[in-house]
């Protein structure tokens, strides 16, 4: 079998893994394959998938990503993780995946979007992005509209911060940290505490500005361009080259399903149809 059979995902390759992952809707050439509990993935279906997971990053990041993905799996990652998917074409071929964590702190509602990646030849066409936002509305708590959600993600791109304070801004009042030149509140410090901790992120976190050092792995590493805002770009050059900020968002469910609702239905006017489910 070549490397590249290993993204092989047809049907009779689903029916081999133990849960079988549920098939849901994309966009127009692709679907995902959701483990929605991966803690009861069988032992032979995480070898398979963490083989899966490596072939997809080394491609996506142009480095080995083995002892990477070891180190993720002998911290329990499949345990821990909340939501895992994979991201396969109309060949059934696996493109990409996504994983996301979800968490009670101090009795507070987290999310925490972890690792993604997507073929090179794939990027450029939307998929994570319209994965998260699939991912988010399905996750959020609908029974409970009022519910207040923090949604935690990782960056040193300023480019994204600043789009993430310009987007939440857009439809309200809206709270993102860390926030320049302003304290980070005290339960949003045991929020970023308790989410580094819960993913195994290894370097220290200066809480105060939600800092975390050695966030990244160094053969990952690679340089942003800047975001045309000085005091975001001034913001992001304290980083040093492996390490990133834990970005922090909060508002209701109700509030963040209203604004993916309408990311997705920009996506429908633009005419990408939603892919019938098959098995």
């Amino acid at each position: 079998m070549s490397d590249r059979d290993v993204l092989v995902m047809d049907a009779s390759d689903r029916r081999e893994l133990s849960p079988m992952p549920q098939l849901r809707p994309l966009k127009r050439g692709y679907r995902r394959l959701v483990w929605s509990d991966p803690r009861l993935l069988s032992a032979e279906s995480q070898r398979r998938l963490e083989s899966i997971l490596i072939q997809v990053s080394g491609e996506a990041f142009h480095v080995d990503r083995k002892a990477y993905w070891e180190r993720r799996s002998q911290d329990h990652f499949f345990d821990k993780v909340s939501l895992l998917q994979l991201i396969v074409d109309d060949d059934s071929r696996v493109v990409g995946y996504t994983s996301h964590h979800r968490l009670e702190v101090d009795g507070l509602l987290c999310f925490y979007a972890d690792m993604a990646a997507i073929l090179p030849e794939h990027q450029g066409r939307g998929l994570l992005k319209r994965a998260q936002q699939l991912t988010a509305l399905e996750q959020l708590p609908f029974r409970h509209p009022g519910q207040t959600v923090y949604l935690v993600s990782r960056t040193r791109n300023p480019i994204i911060f600043l789009a993430e304070k310009m987007h939440w801004s857009a439809i309200g009042e809206r709270s993102v940290w860390p926030t320049i030149g302003e304290p980070t509140p005290r339960h949003i410090q045991r929020i970023a505490e308790a989410v580094a901790d819960h993913v195994g992120l290894s370097g220290s976190i200066d809480l105060e500005r939600l800092m975390v050092k050695d966030a990244f792995d160094p053969e990952t590493r690679y340089e942003f361009p800047a975001s045309g805002n000085p005091e975001v770009d001034e913001f992001f050059s304290a980083l040093g080259p492996d390490d990133a900020y834990l970005t922090v968002m909060n508002g209701t469910a109700k509030e963040f399903v209203e604004y993916l609702v309408k990311l997705v239905m920009r996506y429908i006017r633009q005419g990408v149809s939603r892919p019938a489910l098959s098995t």
